[in-house]
């Protein structure tokens, strides 16, 4: 199971074996077989990720604005989902997997990435206007929509709008995420930190407060969190 960590991502398999995915993780009766490659947008609620045990991929890792700029698609429109990229665009993916895949070293193969969205990249523009309020929105822990609006000049309707179009949530759902990322990282140091500690540190108002976004978010608590096996800090094994 993958939890949401605000950041959406293109993953390529380097395999032939089948994937199948259930966005809606509280109904687990329906998988969906998964493309050859497929990206996620922003995720507000966990997925199951479901793939033979000795499958290989490469997964790239995007800041919350980077794929929705990349592919010149409203985020919103992808918003918890793992969509076959090549039926929003013509991305060249297709091609990009093959080469990866006749790459047999890890470092040839980061190469060719790189030079692939680099090529991309350079023939993009970010829209203007909100770009600094979005690419520095990691320094806002605690601002609110209005003090953004008065900080860089523009109305609140705009930032939302925006943040919608590039992101695929607003300003104050992705604090709340960013505070719950923080508190996953802190709930995997191997020293014990209490939930009131944590909620305190995240910027949360209290333990109550942080149990209740953490369940939202996660669909479990941080105590039944600690407890599941995981492969990576937003990766729950399921078996």
């Amino acid at each position: 199971m993958l939890l949401p960590d605000g950041s959406p991502r293109l993953i390529i398999t380097l395999d032939d074996n089948p994937r199948y995915s259930i966005t809606n993780a509280e109904n687990t009766n329906k998988p969906t077989r998964l493309s050859s490659s497929w990206i996620t947008g922003f995720l507000s609620r966990p997925i199951i990720y479901l793939s033979e045990k000795n499958a290989s991929t490469i997964s790239v890792q995007f800041e919350a604005y980077g794929l929705a700029h990349l592919l010149k698609v409203p985020a919103n429109e992808i918003n918890n989902q793992l969509l076959d990229p090549e039926l929003i665009s013509s991305t060249g993916l297709a091609e990009l997997r093959e080469k990866l895949i006749l790459k047999k070293a890890f470092k040839d193969r980061i190469a060719l990435l790189e030079t692939f969205f680099l090529k991309k990249l350079s023939n993009t523009e970010f829209r203007s206007g909100i770009k600094e309020v979005i690419m520095n929105f990691g320094t806002y822990d605690h601002a609110t929509l209005k003090s953004l609006s008065v900080e860089h000049k523009y109305s609140q309707k705009h930032i939302l709008s925006e943040f919608k179009k590039s992101i695929g949530t607003t300003p104050k759902k992705l604090q709340t995420l960013n505070r719950i990322n923080r508190a996953i990282k802190l709930l995997n140091e191997p020293q014990s930190i209490s939930f009131a500690q944590i909620a305190y540190s995240c910027g949360f108002y209290d333990q109550t407060h942080f149990i209740k976004k953490f369940k939202e978010v996660t669909l479990m608590t941080p105590g039944a969190y600690v407890k599941r096996n995981k492969a990576y800090p937003h990766v729950i094994n399921l078996d």
